[in-house]
């Protein structure tokens, strides 16, 4: 797979956490982006919602051409479209180039998440896969406790531009490096008609349980998107945090979903996934009614946001990787177009929650904390009758 074997779990860990990096380090420069450029708070956060966008068609397509063309191949062009838009990012003055670019940044870089995922499936036994995926998903998990802070002081210190020439020489890195050391490991290519890939794709969209799970994940992801979106400005702007103690803060907020992943760990097997996923949705909807009582109810505090929000994040720690993981089961022989339809529709709902609340950005805490409520209270309903329910049908 790589030249030197010692080497292989850095570097999938460095193509994986790419996305996560793109976003926090970006998180904490926005309001400055918005002095800079004299932009709207609708159109700065559109930049984080065209990343996602971008971000889902990269899960959509990335799976598929790396089986037609190789694995190595949508990594080295995924990369070199990454390092385009960041220099692009970096040296814009314009607002609709800098969404523009954000998307083909997420479209080429978002590729390593399945990819890499794929990659470790063709070279490794079963056993090491297990041991490898850990690495990954412990490394996504830990990524955002260190990233929005890092951004911030690159903020404080060298100003908004700086976070995405960082960004684009370790993309260049990446390239230089993977382009070396990475060898091809599918030695299968297999190509895949647009008439049978859309043949697979209504199928998998009319099976109650793909849909159900994938539901879950888009829900729950809004719960954590809608945060990302409005916390920049509700921190910086309305309460004055600086770029480092608002790092500071979102870390805080996603120790709450490394809290989750040690508890998928230790509790999936022995409660069961389908179990431990209505648990978690019944986490974060208390979480939610929290945050939005808190909210309604107080002199606004960061203490009234961060903490419901950590709680919440605890139920999206445990959603995440259980409903990934059970997604694939009923579908072995499809894994990759499984799970690219599966991460397109959680981006695509992040893209959508974006889209709404750019709709209300007068009332942007409000619509924030009603968002991340409704979407925790449709969460729990449509795991329970799409999924749980069925499940326990099935067991009787």
């Amino acid at each position: 797979m790589v030249k030197s074997h010692w080497l292989i779990i850095p570097l999938l860990i460095c193509f994986v956490v790419l996305p996560r990096i793109s976003t926090d380090l970006y998180l904490p420069t926005l309001p400055h982006v918005g002095i800079t450029l004299h932009a709207t708070n609708e159109l700065l956060q559109m930049t984080l919602t065209a990343f996602m966008f971008g971000y889902a068609f990269s899960m959509l397509i990335a799976g598929n051409l790396a089986d037609m063309i190789g694995r190595k191949s949508v990594m080295k062009y995924g990369l070199i479209m990454y390092v385009i838009a960041t220099v692009v990012c970096a040296m814009t003055n314009n607002m609709i180039a800098l969404i523009i670019a954000r998307f083909f940044q997420a479209l080429g870089g978002c590729c390593g998440t399945v990819v890499a995922r794929v990659m470790v499936k063709d070279a490794y036994s079963k056993e090491d896969q297990i041991k490898i995926l850990a690495y990954l998903s412990t490394a996504m998990a830990i990524s955002p406790l260190i990233t929005p802070i890092l951004g911030g002081a690159l903020q404080l210190y060298f100003g908004w531009r700086a976070v995405f020439y960082v960004l684009g020489f370790f993309g260049l890195f990446l390239f230089i490096f993977s382009n070396q050391q990475l060898q091809e490991t599918n030695t299968h290519l297999k190509w895949i008609s647009l008439r049978e890939l859309f043949r697979i794709y209504k199928k998998l969209l009319k099976n109650k349980i793909f849909i159900g799970y994938s539901l879950t994940i888009g829900l729950a992801w809004c719960d954590y998107f809608a945060f990302t979106l409005e916390s920049p400005f509700i921190l910086q702007k309305t309460l004055g945090l600086n770029p480092v103690i608002f790092g500071v803060m979102v870390a805080l907020v996603t120790l709450g979903y490394v809290i989750g992943t040690y508890l998928t760990k230790k509790w999936a097997n022995h409660i069961g996934w389908d179990n431990l996923i209505l648990k978690a949705c019944i986490i974060s909807l208390i979480g939610s009614v929290l945050l939005f009582g808190l909210v309604f109810s107080m002199p606004l505090r960061w203490e009234i946001l961060i903490f419901p929000m950590i709680i919440i994040m605890v139920g999206v720690g445990i959603i995440i990787p259980c409903t990934q993981g059970a997604v694939m089961q009923p579908f072995p022989n499809i894994a990759g177009i499984v799970s690219g339809l599966f991460f397109f529709i959680q981006m695509a709902f992040g893209g959508i929650c974006g889209l709404i609340l750019q709709s209300f950005e007068k009332n942007a805490l409000s619509v924030m904390c009603l968002m991340i409520l409704i979407s925790s209270i449709v969460l729990v309903f449509v795991f329970y009758k799409l999924v749980w329910c069925h499940q326990q049908q099935e067991t009787i």
